[in-house]
């Protein structure tokens, strides 16, 4: 099939939206009786997690329930599925994703527990009642570092801190091209830490429809498709006509 566009100047669609406000995001919209959701994350980079106390986070206004990993499993909640595909002799190790930390926080920010109230600042107050006992482990946040003998360990299933190497190529002509090269270089090449900064935060909308037994997740985000499937088959275990996924600004820039 060709393709009637390449070598052409394609207009965008979406700037419009932006530049005059008038772009739709998930935190733009509301639902009837809906409940707002707050997450109580780590202050350690690696710690125990040797008991969590939610009693005085359930006894503040407006709270409807807090979480933590033990009630996600209790329900029958997946792990976070591991996007990457790498062939076997990568030796990827995949480690567990519970949604909530369970026995062991590995970085500051990771998500402990879980508050929904009816307000958001309901939410953000009971979430500081969350009382976690951790003791802490020692940390390393140099990844030359991490892969040193005596380097504190994150996980037992990635000895020395390796989770993978990744193989490209024909490792015995490339050996046979260095050892009869007349000169060699070594050199390391980092690459700088970058991030995305999306015009909205992560939020979103989640609903479930007692009636057909579905659920709609409105949300910002983009490949709609590659977080269906994972969520719906790997995390919610339900059929993926189940559930419908909208991110608002994306679904206008089509319209």
């Amino acid at each position: 099939m060709s393709d009637a566009k390449t070598g052409q100047s394609v207009p965008r669609l979406e700037d419009q939206r932006f530049l005059t406000g008038s772009a739709v995001y998930a935190d733009d919209l509301n639902v009837e009786g809906q409940l707002y959701g707050v997450v109580v994350r780590s202050t350690h980079a690696h710690a125990e997690i040797k008991g969590i106390d939610v009693s005085a986070a359930l006894e503040m206004p407006g709270v409807v329930a807090v979480y933590v990993e033990a009630d996600l499993a209790a329900d029958g909640v997946g792990h976070l599925p591991c996007g990457a595909e790498l062939p076997p002799e990568a030796g990827l190790y995949v480690p567990p994703r519970p949604a909530l930390a369970t026995g062991r926080v590995r970085y500051v920010g990771d998500q402990v527990a879980f508050v929904v109230a009816d307000s958001q600042a309901n939410a953000e107050e009971a979430a500081e009642q969350v009382m976690i006992d951790y003791d802490a482990l020692p940390a390393v946040v140099d990844g030359y570092a991490a892969l040193e003998d005596g380097a504190p360990q994150v996980w037992d299933g990635a000895p020395g801190n390796l989770i993978f190497r990744f193989p490209k190529g024909d490792k015995a002509v490339t050996d046979a091209a260095f050892a009869s090269a007349a000169h060699v270089v070594e050199l390391d090449v980092v690459n700088n830490k970058i991030s995305a900064a999306p015009m909205e935060p992560r939020s979103g909308i989640a609903e479930y429809d007692a009636a057909r037994d579905t659920y709609k997740l409105t949300c910002s985000a983009q490949g709609l498709h590659g977080i269906r499937g994972p969520l719906a088959k790997t995390i919610l275990k339900i059929p993926e006509e189940n559930l419908e996924i909208v991110a608002p600004t994306s679904a206008a820039a089509l319209g």
